[in-house]
C-alpha cells in the first residue's frame, strides 16, 4: 500500500492532467518527482505545470527540465538509429507500443519515455530479420532465433553494445508463455497486417496497428504487466484522442470479443478513463 502522501501526490498529478481540476501545490515535491518518474509520467507532468503556470521551486524545475531534455535527446537517437535499421532490413514492419506511439499519438517526441523498442514481422521474414541484425552486429539473448522456434515464446530481444536500440522482434501480437490458450490462436495475425496503417520514421516507411487493434494490444499489455504504471493508461487515452472519429468502436468491440480480450479491453478503457 501507498503512503497518504505518496497516495495524495499521485491525486495531485491526476489533477493537473485534467483541465478540468484546479491545483495549487503538491504535498511534497520531492515524492512527486519520485512518483511522476515511476509512473513514466513526469515529462508530460513537467509540461502540463508549466502550462498551467504553476511555480515549480527551481531545484525541483531544473531536475524536470533536464529529464525532458534527456528523454528529447534519447528519443530522436532512438528513432534515428531505427529509420537505418528499417530500411536495412528491407521487410514489412509494424511497429509496436511506445515507438508507434512517439511517431503518431505524442505530438512532443520528449513526453514518452520509450526503452525497448517492439516491432512484429511476419513470421515468413523472421529468419532474414534475424540473419540481417547478426550480421549488423545485433546478437539475440539468450536463446538464437535457430533454437528459438522449438520455444513456446514468439518474441526475440536483439543489442549490441554501441546501439542504443534493443529491438524485441516479435512474430506474433501475444506472447503464447502467458494465457496462451486463453487467446493466442484467436488473434487473427493476418487481420493486423491487412489493416495496419502507414507511419514514417524520419525518411523510411513503416506501419503501425489500426487503432481498434492497437486498443486492443495496449489493454492486453497493461493487463498482463498488472498495470504496473499509470503511463499504460494514458496511452490508452491518447490513441482514444489521436484518432477520434476514425475509431471504430463498434468494430472495435466485435474484435475484442472475436480476439477473446473483451476483459483486457473493458479494465484498459475503465481505468484510463478513471
Amino acid at each position: 500500500s501507498m503512503p497518504m502522501n505518496g497516495t495524495n501526490n499521485l491525486e495531485y498529478i491526476l489533477g493537473v492532467l485534467n483541465p478540468l481540476k484546479r491545483v495549487t501545490v503538491p504535498p511534497s515535491w520531492p515524492e512527486l518527482l519520485a512518483i511522476s518518474q515511476k509512473e513514466g509520467l513526469s515529462c508530460l507532468l513537467y509540461k502540463e505545470m508549466l502550462k498551467r503556470g504553476i511555480d515549480i521551486p527551481s531545484p525541483f524545475r531544473e531536475q524536470f527540465r533536464q529529464e525532458y531534455i534527456h528523454n528529447w535527446g534519447k528519443n530522436v537517437r532512438i528513432l534515428e538509429e531505427l529509420a537505418a535499421l528499417l530500411s536495412t532490413l528491407g521487410v514489412p514492419v509494424i511497429l509496436l507500443k511506445g515507438t508507434a506511439l512517439v511517431s503518431t499519438v505524442y505530438k512532443d517526441k520528449s513526453l514518452r519515455r520509450m526503452g525497448d523498442v517492439d516491432i512484429l514481422v511476419r513470421t515468413g521474414d523472421m529468419p532474414k530479420v534475424d540473419n540481417t541484425l547478426n550480421l549488423m552486429g545485433y546478437k539475440s539473448t539468450p536463446i538464437p532465433y535457430s533454437h528459438q522456434l522449438q520455444k513456446c515464446t514468439k518474441c526475440l530481444m536483439y543489442e549490441k553494445s554501441d546501439s542504443p536500440l534493443y529491438i524485441d522482434v516479435h512474430w506474433h501480437l501475444v506472447n503464447p508463455t502467458v494465457l496462451k490458450y486463453v487467446y493466442e490462436e484467436k488473434v487473427n495475425i493476418d487481420r493486423l497486417w491487412q489493416e495496419a496503417v502507414p507511419v514514417r520514421i524520419g525518411q523510411v516507411n513503416a506501419l503501425c496497428l489500426a487503432p481498434h487493434h492497437q486498443l486492443l494490444h495496449l489493454s492486453e499489455h497493461a493487463m498482463k504487466h498488472s498495470y504496473i504504471s499509470l503511463l499504460s493508461m494514458w496511452d490508452i487515452k491518447e490513441v482514444i484522442d489521436h484518432w477520434e472519429e476514425r475509431l471504430d468502436w463498434k468494430r472495435l468491440c466485435r474484435e475484442a470479443e472475436e480476439f477473446r480480450l473483451t476483459g483486457s479491453l473493458f479494465y484498459g478503457l475503465w481505468l484510463s478513463k478513471e
